[in-house]
């Protein structure tokens, strides 16, 4: 529950202080903050934590181009808004896909619930900002530097997209994995079964 501020304290707004709470939960226990998103319908503010993170892995990959970014701020903006308007639509169509798989699966929960936890799980990309420091300084292996800690911090948030859908629809990990894993089997076998009639077709074309 969000904290009530004493008398004659600075007032924070309501948003802000669901916000800093869900990213305390969020580093204290995973379950508390699903708790959270279920309660508090926590929605805004795990977009803002998503644009958060968003910046900071924009900035880091600003620092590692270093002088050549001659217009960071400009980029920064342009660019972060972007792939924020980019990732909300990324995992809306993966909370959706999850959602339906995790449903069949015996699980119950809500789409938002799970859209706002995917916001969440994207924290750990924050790390790019001090990574691209420090690769920064290393101009030999500083880009290899970047996409070992990318690739790692990818992993990390990936496990932490198994623990929502645990969490959230209660299931065993099995499932909630499986729950994960077949909107990308059935994307992949859409693709491939449309570039195989693409194929045919052309293959008829050419024949007649």
């Amino acid at each position: 529950a969000v904290a009530r501020q004493p008398a004659g304290s600075v007032r924070v707004h309501p948003s802000m202080n669901t916000t800093l709470d869900l990213i305390a939960a969020w580093h204290e226990s995973p379950r508390e903050a699903a708790r959270m998103l279920m309660q508090e319908r926590a929605l805004g503010p795990a977009l803002l934590i998503l644009l958060m993170t968003i910046i900071g892995m924009h900035a880091g990959g600003l620092l590692l181009l270093g002088p050549s970014a001659k217009a960071a701020p400009i980029v920064l903006v342009a660019g972060g808004t972007a792939r924020w308007i980019g990732a909300i639509i990324a995992l809306a169509i993966l909370a959706a896909g999850v959602h339906f798989f995790a449903e069949m699966l015996g699980g119950a929960g809500r789409a938002t619930d799970l859209f706002a936890w995917f916001c969440l799980a994207s924290q750990p990309f924050m790390l790019l900002l001090p990574v691209g420091l420090i690769a920064r300084a290393l101009p030999a292996g500083g880009p290899i530097l970047f996409a070992g800690a990318a690739f790692v911090i990818f992993l990390r948030t990936v496990w932490l997209q198994w623990r929502g859908v645990e969490e959230l629809y209660a299931l065993p990990p099995g499932r909630a994995r499986a729950a994960w894993a077949l909107p990308f089997v059935a994307g992949g076998g859409l693709a491939g079964v449309t570039v195989l009639l693409g194929v045919i077709a052309l293959l008829a074309l050419a024949a007649a």
